[in-house]
């Protein structure tokens, strides 16, 4: 599965790193060994995933006191049975020892499933993907077209909103041919969608020129 994203792994030994490092990239993962957690901090943003290797309760301390401040995922692989974590959220603990094919698997699975997650956007009750809205407050599902779509994904890159002249050029390419009222059609049959009373909306919201999504 090829990302941008990447996996950052903390290892001890440089047998066992070298080891996972080539099957992950065989698998299509980025992967950055690294001795370093400042390495962490300065690539956090393109980062799906964190192995730390954990061997004494100082280690696990010490990065407890970096991690706190993330929210990604992090794979502990624990070497001592008295070695535990205040950490809250995506956490996975992996028993040692490991066999790195094995273990590569259990990292593929879970790298995979936080790409499928990421892609995921959400707004209010509402979670989109490219072809649906899920309800999460009415357990629904709703489809969405492609333009559908296109609009609502422009939409969710900025809190400002766009102008009617901003999304016709995205959504359609705007020329001379497409008026103004294929974007309100569109926008009307997108408020029956995610709004309760589709006149009176409060998520798909227009604030002067500006169409806004309220999340």
């Amino acid at each position: 599965m090829k990302t941008n994203n990447s996996i950052i792994g903390f290892f001890k030994s440089k047998c066992i790193l070298n080891e996972i490092s080539l099957l992950i990239e065989k698998k299509g993962m980025k992967f950055f060994p690294s001795n370093n957690i400042e390495d962490f901090v300065e690539k956090t943003e393109q980062t799906s995933l964190l192995i730390i290797d954990i061997t004494t309760k100082k280690e696990m301390l010490k990065f407890e006191k970096i991690l706190k401040n993330y929210s990604h995922y992090v794979i502990f692989i624990i070497r001592v049975s008295n070695v535990k974590t205040n950490l809250f959220g995506n956490v996975h603990f992996i028993k040692t020892p490991i066999k790195p094919l094995d273990f590569v698997e259990q990292v593929e699975k879970i790298f995979n499933s936080i790409e499928r997650i990421r892609k995921r956007k959400r707004f209010g009750e509402f979670t989109f993907t490219s072809s649906e809205l899920i309800s999460h407050k009415k357990g629904e599902k709703i489809k969405l077209t492609s333009l559908e779509s296109k609009f609502l994904n422009f939409l969710y890159e900025s809190k400002k909103g766009y102008t009617k002249k901003e999304l016709l050029t995205y959504v359609w390419g705007y020329n001379s041919r497409v008026e103004t009222h294929t974007l309100e059609s569109l926008v009307y049959r997108l408020r029956r969608k995610l709004e309760s009373d589709p006149n009176f909306p409060k998520i798909l919201i227009q604030i002067g020129n500006k169409y806004i999504l309220k999340s």
